[in-house]
């Protein structure tokens, strides 16, 4: 009798551990989901907001630039926080650095 009440006894906690574990097993796939979010979108958005704000600050007199709506200029100056650019042979903008979508950097003779 005393070892069928050991063996009663021994049951809940197998259960007990066995539960732990299961648990951890659930959570696998979501934090596989996590690590494969992360290394596909969150670790290269990061890469290229860096790379953009790279460009950004070597902004310079003469680069050639295209703007996020589409417009070609040159940089004619460069601000705190603004961009102007020529777009024709009198007409400057003056746009935000972050409208800057691309730089095309002067050539030097």
């Amino acid at each position: 009798m005393n070892l069928t009440l050991l063996l009663q006894q021994a049951a809940p906690a197998a259960k007990s551990g066995s539960s732990v574990s299961s648990a951890l097993i659930n959570f696998l796939p979501i934090i596989a989901i996590i690590v494969i979010f992360y290394f596909l979108i969150i670790l290269p958005q990061n890469k290229q907001k860096k790379k953009m704000e790279a460009m950004i600050k070597s902004l310079d007199k003469g680069d050639e630039v295209i703007t996020t709506s589409g417009i070609f200029g040159t940089v004619v100056g460069v601000k705190d926080e603004y961009v102007t650019i020529k777009v024709d042979d009198n007409t400057t903008i003056r746009i935000l650095e972050g409208a800057v979508a691309s730089v095309k950097k002067k050539e030097v003779e």
